[in-house]
């Protein structure tokens, strides 16, 4: 009763007995920690680790979405394409895996290394080349020291259901991401639809001088059998001149289908070869990033605690353990 009395009358003068603990709790719990070593150390090496983190450089990553057009029928000579771009494990078909190769091929990051940037400044002697630090040296070394680089700052990825391509590009700043998502892009779609005409061209070469010589054929196996016509015009009495009636409308007929055949695919090869539509659509447009992906203070100071209290509690438990062993053998 009088406990009641007492608990109504501090609730009704305002003042709750639980914050005071609550208070008296976090206090407790402090004066613990700032009396733990591992603690205090954890926390340190923490803070440490954040603040250095800052004196990073920031990188900002931008990403784009694009729908490669994968030709329905077969383009030239298709090793040829994939060599042009250095691909020497080469399935034999446009696949969205050709095109993942492509933008991460030495030819399109050699491209890449050489152009000047507007995010670079206005300097227009600078690449991006030159902004990795390569300066001197032979060109073609200072280009595969770049490619190593830069290919750890472009990355793909494939969605084969979807039939799409995400590229993610990793740059010094915002724009200069946005800026060479931009480039891959436009030099990868560029280098593809020429590299495509060009065989489409070589192939369409090849099938007119084919188409020729099928036409002659054609022309060669109707004259025969037109000629055979005029000299036999009563054959179907002689078994012998029915039969080779016969073989010659055989051979027309395969002449003819062949010729049909190698037209079709002359046609195509000239569709091919005159076709000017982008080999990559956007899906999504390089984005402008607002924020670093890299670093992360507060995530490089929790993880650098982390690892301190983790190294703290393994050497605790080996001396523990290494005392008891002592122990037992004494």
């Amino acid at each position: 009763m009088n406990g009641d009395v007492l608990t109504k009358s501090k609730r009704i003068g305002g003042v709750s007995p639980e914050p005071e603990n609550l208070r008296g709790s976090i206090a407790v719990w402090a004066s613990r920690i700032s009396r733990d070593t591992t603690t205090r150390l954890a926390l340190i090496i923490g803070l440490a680790a954040g603040l250095l983190s800052l004196l990073l450089p920031a990188k900002y990553s931008s990403k784009a979405v694009v729908f490669p057009q994968l030709p329905s029928t077969p383009v030239g000579n298709l090793a040829g394409i994939a060599a042009q771009f250095g691909l020497a494990n080469f399935a034999g078909t446009l696949t969205l895996s050709f095109y993942d190769d492509v933008i991460s091929s030495s030819t399109v990051l050699d491209s890449l290394l050489i152009r000047h940037y507007v995010a670079l400044g206005s300097d227009t002697n600078a690449s991006l080349l030159t902004d990795l630090g390569y300066t001197s040296g032979p060109l073609s070394k200072r280009l595969e020291k770049g490619r190593k680089k830069l290919s750890h700052y472009v990355s793909t990825n494939d969605d084969e259901a979807a039939g799409l391509v995400t590229l993610t590009i990793t740059a010094s700043s915002p724009e200069f991401a946005v800026e060479l998502a931009d480039s891959v892009l436009a030099i990868a779609n560029r280098l593809t639809a020429d590299a495509l005409v060009q065989q489409a061209s070589i192939q369409r070469a090849y099938l007119e001088a084919r188409l020729r010589e099928a036409r002659q054929d054609l022309t060669d196996r109707e004259n025969d059998l037109q000629r055979f016509y005029e000299e036999n015009r009563t054959y179907q009495q002689s078994p012998a001149l029915v039969a080779r009636e016969a073989r010659l409308h055989r051979e027309a007929d395969m002449s003819r289908d062949l010729y049909i055949s190698v037209r079709q695919q002359y046609d195509q090869a000239r569709l091919s070869e005159a076709r000017n539509v982008p080999s990559l659509s956007f899906i999504g447009v390089p984005t402008l990033p607002y924020k670093p992906d890299w670093p992360k203070p507060l995530l490089n100071g929790v993880l650098a605690a982390l690892a301190v209290i983790s190294l703290r509690f393994t050497w605790r438990q080996w001396r523990r353990t290494r005392h008891h062993t002592e122990s037992d053998l004494s």
